[in-house]
């Protein structure tokens, strides 16, 4: 069984293409669990009440969709930012900050204490479609010098449609 951890562009994604069920059923035939993580969902939350999406069925609220998909295919795994993971969230920026001079790096905090959880929590993959933080080359960098001093192995990532490339081969015939 793989365990998965999607960061909250690929909720979006997912929705804005209209692919909740086949995610869904990719996930159970290859039987991948997803967990969630209350930063995740606390960004979900935050989509405007008033966006909407037009679907087959008609127009509905992008923020419900979001959150129902997020709860339907999280259902109770959820992995938990504790003090350990803050500290390596922390340790992840720091040497970011060392590789690329930035000292503004806010925004980074939720993906590096994303890939934190997954990592701590011993998940086997991180989806993600952001190139530009979670999933950029000085990123990777920080994030693979600081598992290798503190001896964790860091969960293979993937974009969102070498995602479900990788499901259908887990899938059994």
């Amino acid at each position: 069984m793989r365990r998965v951890l999607l960061d909250t562009n690929i909720y979006g994604l997912i929705v804005e293409k209209r692919e909740e069920e086949e995610f869904k059923e990719l996930l159970n035939k290859a039987r991948a669990t997803v967990y969630g993580c209350q930063a995740i969902r606390k960004e979900l939350r935050d989509t405007p009440r008033n966006k909407r999406l037009l679907t087959n069925t008609g127009i509905r609220n992008l923020r419900i969709g979001l959150l129902g998909l997020y709860d339907t295919i999280t259902k109770e795994h959820e992995v938990i930012a504790d003090g350990k993971t803050q500290a390596l969230t922390q340790k992840y920026l720091k040497r970011f900050c060392e590789l690329t001079g930035q000292t503004a790096i806010d925004h980074l905090k939720i993906d590096f204490l994303l890939v934190a959880c997954a990592t701590l929590n011993n998940l086997d993959l991180i989806i993600s479609d952001d190139h530009k933080t979670l999933m950029s080359s000085a990123a990777s960098k920080a994030y693979n010098f600081v598992n290798g001093l503190e001896g964790l192995k860091l969960p293979t990532m993937l974009t969102y449609e070498d995602t479900k490339v990788f499901l259908k081969r887990l899938s059994p015939l």
